[in-house]
């Protein structure tokens, strides 16, 4: 993970932003990540599988409908480390 996206996901998790956030447990940077949300959203749980990040950004979308008279709402999924395919 480069240093902006470890600020970016300071700034949304400071914010309030609805997150899902996982890494691979072999990521070398997992512990970045796991520190910088233990700092500003403790009651995160950081994911060890993509698998289980996706479920968890279903679940908040799900959560989360937008309201058609607000002009809906925006959700963030972080996952570093994860490689796609």
């Amino acid at each position: 993970m480069r240093p902006v996206a470890l600020y970016e996901l300071g700034a949304h998790a400071a914010r309030g932003a609805a997150l899902a956030v996982g890494t691979d447990p072999a990521y070398a940077r997992r512990l970045d990540v796991v520190g910088q949300l233990a700092l500003e959203r403790p009651e995160m749980t950081v994911h060890g599988s993509l698998r289980e990040t996706v479920r968890a950004a279903v679940t908040l979308l799900t959560q989360m409908a937008p309201d058609p008279g607000i002009g809906g709402h925006h959700h963030h999924v972080a996952a570093p480390g994860f490689e796609p395919g």
